[in-house]
């Protein structure tokens, strides 16, 4: 994967062609509702701090690299 800033469309789109994740584990790993995945999966939506810091925790090579939290790091 390139260092490039991904949206949070980009971002689910790497996660079920690349990391070859369903929607419902994408939903699991952000706990976020169905419904609200596919919005973040259409682009009408962005991750939410939180949601950003679940993905990084489950792929620490997302970290950085996704669109308005580049700069957010893991406790820890």
């Amino acid at each position: 994967m390139n260092k490039a800033i991904m949206s949070t469309s980009a971002t689910m789109h790497y996660l079920l062609h690349i990391e070859k994740l369903s929607i419902k584990e994408i939903r699991i790993i952000l706990g976020e509702r169905l419904a609200v995945a596919r919005e973040m999966l259409a682009g009408k939506r962005n991750f939410t701090k939180q949601n950003y810091l679940d993905l990084i925790f489950n792929f620490p090579s997302l970290e950085g690299r996704v669109e308005f939290y580049e700069n957010v790091k893991r406790e820890g």
